[in-house]
């Protein structure tokens, strides 16, 4: 587990690393070491991992940053695009445009499909978009 977050930026991986390395050591009975490694993991809050960590130290739930606004957004080629297809009722077609979105797209682009996804529930939609887009650093763990 030691290698998993070495030479990464990535806050889902720093998350997993630290947490299972939490986990090892805590069923070796190291309970400090379990304990340091939990903190490095909670550092990651807004990834999975981080919050799993979070919940076993202790910590209360983190607050949650507003949800971005796209002004405007809805003039968006990609936007309207993703809408059409959310009347029609084929969200499935929309799942590669959001992950390509959180890995490429411009905050703009993601805080309107973000919206949009909200509007139709679409759930998995928000995941793709946003666990990429947090993991370029981008505030959208809301």
């Amino acid at each position: 587990f030691a290698r998993i977050g070495v030479g990464s930026a990535n806050p889902t991986a720093l998350a997993r690393a630290g947490y299972w390395q939490g986990r090892a050591a805590e069923a070796a009975g190291r309970g400090q070491e379990a304990r340091a490694a939990y903190a490095r993991a909670a550092e990651q809050s807004t990834s999975y991992y981080g919050q799993l960590a979070r919940a076993k130290l202790g910590l209360p739930q983190i607050e949650l940053n507003s949800a971005p606004r796209g002004r405007g957004a809805d003039r968006l080629e990609i936007v309207r695009a993703v809408g059409l297809l959310y009347e029609i009722d084929a969200r499935e077609l929309a799942i590669p445009i959001f992950s390509d979105m959180g890995d490429n797209g411009d905050p703009e682009a993601l805080a309107g499909l973000g919206e949009l996804t909200a509007r139709n529930g679409d759930a998995r939609g928000m995941l793709l978009m946003g666990k990429s887009a947090l993991n370029r650093g981008l505030p959208f763990d809301h």
